[in-house]
């Protein structure tokens, strides 16, 4: 994984916006955007982590509906484990439905579990930055810190264009100009997200 702070991602998009002074993009605006980037790359190749959730307080009265809010990130779940016993080499891998509104995963085959169980949980997770929104590490791979700073650059561009149609600028068609690079750069980007998607279900059906 890329060891990558908040802080070189920042320096490395202000100096490819001729801004190191952050005068024009201030690092809100340019946090903003890398935050919009790292959630269209999650989105394409999410993370894939594993946790294990004591259900005292997570279990419904039914035995039937886990409450997953608690964990940090989740996009989606993958696989349940319930009961779940480190020490068992057969887990119990458990039929469910994943309701994303109110992050509850629902136990839709075999016998209701209890609140006196361990849940492990398989699920799919944003990717974080160190330093932002107080992630303490880094979970993109080195290869990719061009493309997130790629996009986090388009989003810039964007949100730039957006300010200054509020203003009067020496240029007028200066928000147009900083939309159509914004475009071009975001569909670079997107266009390579694509294939990483593409890449990762390729991944998935070979390891089945």
């Amino acid at each position: 994984m890329s060891s990558l702070t908040l802080a070189q991602l920042e320096s490395r998009i202000a100096t490819a916006l001729m801004d190191v002074t952050y005068a024009v993009f201030d690092t809100a605006t340019i946090d903003d955007a890398i935050r919009r980037a790292l959630l269209d790359y999650s989105a394409a190749v999410p993370r894939h982590v594993n946790t294990t959730l004591a259900l005292t307080s997570a279990l419904s009265t039914n035995g039937r509906e886990i409450d997953v809010s608690t964990i940090t990130g989740l996009l989606d779940v993958t696989d349940v484990w319930c009961p779940y016993d480190p020490n068992d080499d057969r887990p119990t891998v458990c039929t469910f439905e994943f309701w994303r509104d109110d992050k509850t995963v629902y136990l839709s085959g075999g016998h209701a579990v209890q609140a006196t169980d361990t849940a492990r949980i398989f699920y799919t997770s944003v990717h974080t930055i160190d330093g932002l929104d107080g992630a303490t590490s880094t979970t993109i791979p080195t290869d990719r810190e061009q493309l997130i700073q790629m996009g986090a650059i388009a989003y810039t561009l964007l949100s730039r264009a957006a300010d200054l149609t509020e203003q009067v600028t020496v240029h007028k068609d200066a928000p147009l100009t900083l939309v159509e690079m914004a475009k071009g750069s975001l569909e670079v980007f997107r266009n390579l997200l694509d294939a990483d998607a593409a890449t990762e279900t390729a991944e998935k059906a070979r390891q089945r």
